[in-house]
C-alpha cells in the first residue's frame, strides 16, 4: 500500500491559481474596449443588454421596426469578439457559438456572418440594411478642446 502525502498549502494555492489561469479566455490589457457598431438605420434606442444578447444568440431576428437582423461577428478566438462577449453580453464565446450551431443545425435561421478584420466589419455593417456589429472604441484625441 503507497502513502499519499498531502500537498502543502502553498502548493495547492498555487495549483489552483494554474488552473484559473489556464482555464481563463485571453485577452490583453491594452485591448480597446468595445461598441456596439449598428447601419445607420437602427434606432440606438435598442441597444440594451438584454435585447443585444437576443439578437447575437439568434433568438430574435428582426428590429422592433420589423426590418431583418443582419449579424456580423469577428472569429471566436479574435480578442476583440472575447472582450465583446465579455463586456456586452456577459458571456462568453463558446456559450454563444453553442446557441449557433443549435441554429444552423436545426435551420431555424441565419447564422451570423464572421468577418476577417475590424475594417470588414465597418465596411459591411455600413453596406447592409439592419446590420449589427462591433468594433473598437476610438481613442478619444486629447488634443481636441471643446470650444469655451
Amino acid at each position: 500500500m503507497h502513502a499519499v502525502l498531502p500537498l502543502p498549502r502553498w502548493g495547492l494555492i498555487v495549483l489552483i491559481a494554474l488552473i484559473g489561469l489556464l482555464s481563463a479566455p485571453t485577452v490583453r490589457a491594452d485591448d480597446a474596449n468595445v461598441e456596439i457598431f449598428t447601419h445607420a438605420s437602427i434606432d440606438q434606442q435598442y441597444l440594451t443588454r438584454s435585447f443585444l444578447r437576443a439578437v447575437f444568440s439568434l433568438r430574435v431576428r428582426t428590429w422592433p421596426d420589423g426590418q431583418p437582423i443582419r449579424v456580423f461577428v469577428l472569429d471566436d478566438s479574435d480578442p476583440l469578439h472575447i472582450r465583446f462577449c465579455q463586456e456586452h453580453l456577459a458571456t462568453y464565446p463558446y456559450v454563444l457559438r453553442k446557441s449557433w450551431n443549435r441554429t444552423s443545425y436545426t435551420g431555424t435561421g441565419l447564422l451570423p456572418v464572421r468577418v476577417d478584420s475590424i475594417e470588414d466589419m465597418r465596411r459591411r455593417v455600413e453596406r447592409t440594411q439592419g446590420a449589427i456589429g462591433y468594433v473598437p472604441v476610438a481613442p478619444r484625441d486629447e488634443t481636441a478642446r471643446s470650444p469655451s
